[in-house]
């Protein structure tokens, strides 16, 4: 798309430049945008969902984050997975922000279990930035016959 950007003499040409160089990127980039590892709801680890036979698994794309900053916890039949993405913030760095999409702070996730889980046996495997989560099912109650007893 083309524009034209207005000069009214007063902006200067660096300012003219920044200008025009993110409106395109702003058209390449949507506001809404959240990044690779999150979703469009807002700030939290956007995750797939799979069913097997014997479990499901919960799958976070969490690059650039350590192991020591993910906690998988499960309390009342919650499954929660909170990520701390605490990247160094250079306090003199060179140059002022122009966009900044990086998110730095706490994002949670929060999966309610039903009754065929076995919560006890979960296991969370992280490799590669991304995050793992196997939560196994338990074995199928099988129907049984109850006899019926004559006095």
């Amino acid at each position: 798309m083309n524009s034209l950007i207005r000069n009214n003499g007063i902006r200067s040409f660096n300012d003219s430049l920044i200008s025009s160089v993110m409106q395109n990127w702003n058209e390449f980039l949507p506001s809404t945008h959240q990044g690779p590892s999150l979703n469009s709801v807002g700030r939290v680890p956007a995750v797939d969902i799979k069913e097997t036979d014997a479990e499901y698994q919960v799958i976070a794309d969490l690059p650039g984050i350590s192991k020591e900053n993910i906690e998988v916890s499960v309390k009342e039949d919650v499954l929660s997975l909170t990520v701390r993405s605490d990247d160094e913030k250079s306090e003199e760095s060179e140059g002022r922000v122009i966009r900044q999409e990086r998110y730095q702070g706490t994002f949670m996730r929060s999966f309610k279990l039903n009754d065929l889980v076995d919560d006890q046996n979960i296991q969370a495997v992280y490799k590669d930035g991304v995050l793992s989560i196997s939560v196994p099912k338990k074995e199928p109650v099988q129907p049984r016959k109850i006899e019926v007893a004559i006095n």
